[in-house]
């Protein structure tokens, strides 16, 4: 870690305690294989969800008083320590998401009505953007970043899957249908999605069916410059592939050491807080952080630095010049310091 950079390199996990208190709690790994845990403040229902934006890691969680105090936030610049830094007084049915772009972080939800609404995070406590409405009959949402692009992944009511996108946090395409990269990987519906950054276009996506099978992918936005019809990137997915394991409530994805990480709440009676990565083909290749009960969704996220060396390139250029007057003649000459080229 460089002095700039705040947060130390490893995975964060924010979640829910199984208590009756849903305390905001925290858990991170340097490895992936200790896992030390704490508390962030205030009690929460619904989810978490945990971003870095700046030098600092944030959390958004729905207040217990959800309707009347809406979604709280959280900063940390040491992911051990916590600040409450505001509230939005929205009304929320769902975990929202956090995503920034142009160093700006932009907070979506679900309301009451189920449309996804999007708002700019200001100056807090205080501060916040315009809300906007940018999708309607959602059933489950997420939002991730790549650089320059917002995107947001959604499940509608009948359970189709839906991607949209902005590249300055005001302007969206419309909803484009997916649905059919699932084909025939759940015998179950799918009803819950999650989208996170693996690099400067692809996002990890898992997703969960009625009866806790999760299923993860990968999507690839195309280059700025290859659009489809209505200006937004092309799109692509790899296979869905079953993961074996059963969640309790939507499961999270990360990317750190060249693996996915899933962190979800396992279908048992004990309700694990429970963390795999996992590689190529199916199934987890590790399970951890099983002794941590946890409610509601939890997030994961994954932050690594990388260091090298920059070589700069250097240009150079030889200028073939004919003084003024000299008529072609090959012989002429000039003396720079009594004449000018102007």
């Amino acid at each position: 870690m460089t002095a700039n950079e705040g947060i130390d390199a490893g995975l964060y996990v924010s979640y829910l305690s199984h208590n009756r208190s849903l305390d905001t709690l925290y858990t991170s790994s340097a490895d992936g294989v200790s896992w030390p845990y704490g508390g962030v403040g205030l009690n929460g229902v619904l989810g978490t969800c945990i971003t870095k934006f700046g030098q600092q890691l944030w959390i958004a969680v729905p207040d217990a008083d959800n309707l009347n105090k809406g979604t709280n936030l959280f900063t940390s610049a040491d992911g051990t320590n916590w600040i409450h830094v505001g509230q939005s007084h929205r009304a929320v049915v769902d975990t929202p998401a956090l995503a920034s772009i142009h160093g700006r972080l932009y907070l979506a939800y679900r309301n009451s009505q189920n449309e996804i609404v999007q708002v700019e995070v200001g100056d807090l406590p205080r501060s916040w953007g315009e809300e906007r409405v940018i999708a309607y009959n959602v059933s489950s949402l997420s939002m991730a970043a790549i650089p320059g692009l917002l995107v947001v992944a959604y499940i509608d009511a009948p359970g189709d899957l839906y991607i949209l996108t902005s590249s300055d946090g005001t302007s969206w395409s419309a909803s484009r249908n997916y649905t059919q990269v699932f084909g025939s990987v759940s015998p179950d519906p799918i009803v819950r999605i999650r989208i996170s950054t693996i690099d400067k276009n692809t996002l990890g996506v898992v997703a969960g069916n009625t009866t806790g099978g999760m299923y993860t992918s990968t999507m690839t936005v195309s280059e700025q410059g290859i659009e489809e019809e209505g200006g937004a990137p092309s799109i692509t997915f790899a296979p869905f592939v079953g993961q074996g394991a059963l969640s309790q409530s939507a499961p999270s994805i990360a990317w750190f050491r060249n693996k996915n990480w899933l962190s979800f709440n396992s279908r048992n009676s004990a309700q694990s807080l429970m963390i795999y990565s996992y590689g190529a083909g199916a199934g987890p290749t590790q399970s951890v952080c099983g002794s941590q009960a946890s409610n509601g969704d939890s997030s994961i996220i994954g932050i690594e630095y990388r260091s090298g060396s920059v070589m700069p390139k250097v240009l150079v250029l030889t200028l073939m010049y004919a003084p003024p007057g000299a008529g072609g003649d090959t012989a002429s000459t000039v003396t720079y310091g009594s004449q000018s080229a102007a």
